[in-house]
């Protein structure tokens, strides 16, 4: 009989013999349980698949392990670096609100692996190429109120120390480190504390923190997904650093996304739909976010190595500047962003892109 290690090719660094014999007794498990996982027999293991998944700003690796008639996600988080533990239990508290995330099938916890239920291919990011935001929009508000409610113990206040520290991630790593910048110490905090203000008037809900199109997709709904036409709805992912926020948050991850660019009348379209919110508020929530995003994309090239999302900073630079300039409170700071900040992070992007 060919085991599943003959079946694979070499495995890499992140998909050490270990992990892959774990997982051919994990699918062995599980596939007589009757969950979601079933189906995997020991025909099916011989001749699965491993699809490498393209990972966001993480230490996790994930492969979706694919068979003749079903297929689950692996995921091989470090212990030491991920909060695997946050990561299933907030995963039981959003899935009993009727939030779909992946099931969390089986769970090495020293080792940091995990078996996930596979919520499918069709990223929101994916249906804005193909022109279709306003379907995947409406099914992310319903999911925006299912989620507000929601609390447990892992899921922790969203301070308004934490948020000015991540202020900070974006003057030291792209202002300080990247460019050698001095900052504008009046204008950074006279924007500092507008932001920290907006964020303290509202009220305070569960925020997924990146609720963003390639953390959200749309799926059909389990129960109807064998009918004529399913039911669809929001899947979930990256869910593990929830915590209690401000009642915009989400939105402005969702409006303001550093993947995607929305025009003005969608963001107004959707702001309107919501209780408790103004695209004010949303913007200058959107600002922060985007601050914190710079610095963590910066962060991830100069500490960790990792250049794939450079890409991303000039634009989500240019319309951080933009809604600067558009609110009185910040202009000073969107004009030293604009003059004195761009260019050199420009400049560095470009450095940090070129082989050397």
């Amino acid at each position: 009989m060919m085991s599943l290690m003959s079946s694979l090719p070499p495995p890499s660094p992140s998909a050490s013999p270990a992990l892959l014999t774990w997982l051919n007794t994990t699918l062995t498990k599980v596939g007589h349980k009757g969950s979601s996982a079933s189906g995997w027999t020991q025909a099916a293991i011989q001749a699965l698949e491993l699809e490498p998944l393209q990972t966001e700003a993480s230490f996790r690796q994930f492969y979706r392990v694919v068979g003749p008639d079903t297929s689950v996600v692996l995921m091989n988080s470090p212990p030491d670096k991920e909060r695997n533990t946050a990561f299933v239990s907030i995963a039981q508290a959003l899935s009993a609100a009727d939030i779909c995330v992946p099931e969390v099938l089986a769970h090495d916890e020293p080792a940091g692996w995990l078996l996930l239920s596979d919520l499918g291919h069709t990223h929101f990011i994916d249906l804005y190429r193909q022109g279709d935001h306003a379907r995947c929009l409406q099914h992310a508000l319903l999911t925006l109120e299912r989620l507000a409610p929601v609390r447990h113990p892992a899921i922790e206040p969203y301070t308004l120390a934490r948020l000015s520290d991540e202020l900070d991630i974006f003057t030291e790593w792209l202002v300080l480190r990247a460019c050698n910048l001095k900052l504008p110490e009046q204008a950074f905090a006279a924007a500092r504390e507008r932001l920290l203000a907006n964020a303290s008037d509202q009220s305070q809900v569960c925020v997924h923190r990146d609720f963003h199109c390639k953390n959200l997709l749309l799926i059909d709904n389990p129960a109807t997904r064998h009918t004529p036409e399913p039911a669809q709805e929001t899947g979930v992912l990256d869910f593990q650093d929830a915590l209690i926020g401000p009642n915009g948050y989400d939105l402005a991850s969702l409006l303001h996304d550093c993947y995607w660019r929305f025009d003005d009348r969608t963001i107004d379209t959707v702001v309107d739909q919501v209780t408790g919110v103004t695209r004010k508020s949303i913007d200058l929530l959107a600002v922060q976010r985007q601050l914190k995003a710079i610095g963590i994309f910066t962060r991830l090239a100069l500490r960790d190595n990792k250049t794939s999302h450079l890409q991303h900073i000039e634009p989500v630079l240019e319309r951080l500047i933009a809604l600067c300039r558009q609110y009185q409170e910040l202009n000073a700071l969107g004009t030293w962003l604009h003059q004195s900040l761009r260019q050199p992070a420009l400049q560095w992007i470009d450095s940090m892109a070129r082989p050397l």
